[in-house]
């Protein structure tokens, strides 16, 4: 039999479907620049509080598979400026920050390796053979060195290489393109770099209890700073707007440097600017860093 209700529901149950689909994910990005980063291949190497928040913001702007290299964990001295969180202290950064990536953004792959990056380099070169370009935030000198003499000698993948300066008001960002280039006479042997913006007492380094441990001092707001900077040079990069060996530097605030302790080298900024990026060729080599 069929009743007929004349009046109306007292209550309507709905919900909110999500569809974890990548082109929903990233549908309010309407540049195109996703549809082109879907099939781009990056190597992460360093996944401290700069390569982290990089490797995190390329995840977001669809970058379609992400390499992460760093033998380091997790400590409670990290929290402060690192991308990651308390779950994950005594963890392998890079094994925490996949599973961080692939819980936020399930259409991105990932990919880790919990050693150092020479050692990747030479047991497993396709890595970098099938890659679009490699961001080296370690500041690691001998780490870095080893790249360079490879880019030395010409690669399929661009090199970009990215620091902040001590107290993070100043990053910078070495970028070669597909090729051979060789950034190594931008710096001294010690792995300083030659042209820097600030200078500090003791050379801004911080001293931990333990055999060649150090930090570079700074707060989270400076080092995201200098993220957005790197990770939008490599965007810039992978979509193909740059094609020249390129200088990017950051300066947030250049007047606080004297009340951090430091002294600023760089170049002044106009009357009420604050903040600046500045892009150019390599510096020229000189007859005191050939």
């Amino acid at each position: 039999s069929v009743m007929a209700v004349t009046h109306p529901p007292e209550l309507i149950r709905s919900t909110t479907l999500n569809v974890l689909d990548r082109t929903a994910i990233l549908s309010r990005d309407l540049s195109g620049a996703t549809k082109n980063l879907e099939n781009t291949r990056v190597v992460c190497i360093g996944a401290g509080s700069l390569g982290g928040a990089v490797a995190l913001q390329l995840a977001r702007s669809g970058v379609g598979h992400l390499t992460i290299i760093d033998y380091d964990t997790l400590i409670s001295a990290n929290l402060g400026r690192h991308v990651l969180g308390t779950d994950d202290l005594g963890r392998a950064k890079a094994e925490a920050l996949r599973e961080k990536i692939r819980r936020d953004l399930p259409s991105i792959e990932v990919t880790t390796y919990t050693t150092f990056a020479e050692y990747v380099f030479y047991a497993n070169p396709d890595v970098f053979e099938k890659a679009d370009l490699v961001v080296l935030t370690t500041a690691d000198w001998q780490s870095e060195v080893t790249f360079w003499q490879a880019k030395s000698e010409g690669t399929s993948w661009g090199l970009l290489q990215a620091w902040s300066e001590p107290h993070t008001q100043v990053g910078h960002v070495l970028l070669a393109p597909t090729g051979a280039f060789d950034a190594r006479h931008l710096f001294r042997e010690n792995g300083d770099f030659r042209h820097k913006f600030t200078e500090w007492p003791g050379g801004g380094i911080v001293a931990l209890p333990g055999c060649g441990e150090s930090f570079i001092p700074g707060g989270s707001m400076g080092m995201m700073n200098i993220a957005s900077m790197v990770s939008q040079t490599a965007i810039r990069t992978l979509t193909g707007n740059v094609g020249d060996a390129t200088w990017i530097s950051s300066i947030n605030r250049p007047k606080d440097i004297a009340a951090l302790g430091g002294y600023y080298l760089g170049p002044e900024l106009p009357e009420g600017m604050l903040q600046a990026q500045l892009e150019r060729e390599w510096p020229k080599q000189t007859e005191e860093n050939e």
